[in-house]
């Protein structure tokens, strides 16, 4: 006799407060990497053709604000130059703006290479004369490959979360009928799942701690160097970091879980019936474990879990119910060969997929012993009796 065991797992989600919540922060994200990358550069681009003109300085200057959150520098450098017979003034170093950043060495460069009362040539528009810079670039020293990662985060952070809440609109499920398949032995090897699980798993894990890296190197770099001022540049960036670094840490966590993974005990799984059952009928089982893996407990559950999406006002929600689980064989053993027989429930629900609804069974394979256990899963097609 099978025993039959019921797991309710409730993991309703707020699909619509999922989007809610995203929304800050990619609205965040597209502002940061517009105004201090985007365009920036579509301006740079623009001026091929502004024409070289020579220029002097008439002031040249660092300035320095200093807060609560720490201590800031711009450089001012203004500047006078004649373009068509005509007398302009301009202070646009470059074209990212009126931007100030904490690294004092840096803007202080701008100063050195452009003193008061020094010639020097500028770029003018001449299409707009009064349009000018000193220098053809889009930003300014490391000030413009820290915005790309800053709105980056945000922005990726924000779209994912708003992608999580929306994916029951985008990818609706259609109702998907069950055919009969021609019944052949099949063999289940775990070694390919794994290996695109643990895929999956370094390149999340490898994309949110490069750009988390980016900015605690630098905070890092400034506590360490001695440039960093002020409770936000010392400490403030740092708790700011936090949650970020705690999400990394998890991810890389995972990562390490699913590396574990590929060193478990492949049990190689082998059904007469094929992948498509009906109730009623006996399943044949056998099952191979390698002879270097040290397990002395093998479990296989026939399960089946529900998937529900509904809406409630503005938001949508989707519960998964492990709704029941079928005991297949569960023996402590050393052998490394195994068999045995299944008979399929009767009044069982098939397979199933709609737009609101799913119900999928699988196999479960666990295995426990030295070293890491196993926990594969395994899509079995359920079909409607036979009359």
């Amino acid at each position: 006799m099978s025993n039959l065991n019921f797991k309710m797992q409730n993991k309703g989600k707020g699909q619509g407060c999922l989007i809610l919540f995203g929304i800050p922060f990619a609205g965040a994200g597209c502002f940061i990497l517009w105004a201090l990358v985007i365009s920036p550069i579509m301006e740079a681009s623009k001026s091929d053709d502004w024409v070289k003109t020579p220029c002097q300085i008439t002031k040249s200057e660092l300035q320095v604000n200093s807060d609560s959150d720490g201590t800031s520098y711009r450089p001012i450098i203004n500047y006078s130059y004649t373009f068509s017979d005509k007398e302009y003034t301009s202070e646009k170093i470059d074209f990212s703006g009126d931007v100030a950043s904490s690294d004092m060495q840096a803007e202080r460069q701008y100063i050195e290479d452009f003193p008061l009362n020094s010639s020097r040539f500028c770029f003018v528009d001449p299409d707009n004369p009064s349009d000018s810079v000193l220098i053809k670039d889009w930003g300014r020293g490391i000030f413009k490959w820290v915005a790309i990662p800053f709105g980056g985060v945000f922005a990726f952070v924000g779209f994912g979360i708003m992608l999580a809440g929306a994916a029951p609109w985008i990818f609706k499920r259609k109702k998907k009928p069950f055919h009969s398949k021609i019944k052949e032995s099949v063999t289940l090897n775990p070694r390919k799942q794994r290996i695109s699980n643990l895929g999956g798993a370094f390149f999340v894990m490898m994309f949110w701690n490069g750009i988390v890296s980016v900015f605690l190197v630098i905070w890092l770099g400034g506590l360490i160097n001695g440039t960093a001022s002020g409770f936000f540049e010392k400490w403030g960036l740092g708790l700011f970091l936090t949650p970020f670094i705690c999400v990394g840490l998890f991810l890389l966590w995972n990562f390490y879980k699913e590396f574990r993974k590929l060193f478990a005990p492949s049990l190689t799984l082998t059904l007469k019936q094929g992948l498509s059952w009906r109730c009623r009928d006996l399943i044949d089982l056998s099952w191979n474990i390698p002879y270097s893996a040290k397990v002395d407990h093998v479990m296989i559950d026939f399960v089946c879990k529900e998937y529900a999406t509904y809406r409630q006002g503005s938001s949508t929600s989707t519960d998964e119910e492990t709704v029941a689980e079928y005991s297949i064989y569960d023996k402590k053993s050393l052998n490394f060969t195994g068999k045995c027989q299944f008979t399929v429930p009767d009044n069982l629900m098939p397979s199933f997929e709609s737009n609101n609804n799913k119900i999928e069974w699988a196999i479960r394979v666990q295995t426990q012993g030295d070293g890491p256990d196993a926990d594969d899963l395994y899509t079995i097609e359920l079909m409607e009796s036979s009359l």
